[in-house]
């Protein structure tokens, strides 16, 4: 999963059934996360995207991507390399 940066990212969401949702966030091959409001996340699929513009606006109803997408905030980022703890890394650096 390789972080991408430019096509979706700080564009708008929208739904079929609501004008905002939030902003995303990050992009990796194959996801866009999106950071509503308050403590709100979504980790949608790229392949759910129905068009982009200006906005995203992804294919499903608000009611569909709560069920499927929602996320804990709190839950880590994607990344596109695997997270190496911070001691290892800086012993593989001074090693």
């Amino acid at each position: 999963m390789k972080a991408t940066f430019g096509r979706y990212f700080n564009k708008g969401v929208k739904v079929l059934d609501a004008p905002h949702i939030g902003f995303v966030v990050r992009e990796t091959d194959d996801k866009i996360v999106v950071f509503g409001d308050g403590k709100i996340r979504y980790d949608i699929p790229i392949s759910e995207i129905q068009t982009t513009g200006k906005n995203v606006l992804i294919g499903l109803n608000l009611q569909d991507i709560e069920k499927k997408y929602k996320v804990d905030r709190d839950t880590p980022l994607p990344t596109g390399r695997p997270t190496i703890p911070w001691m290892r890394l800086l012993e593989h650096l001074y090693n």
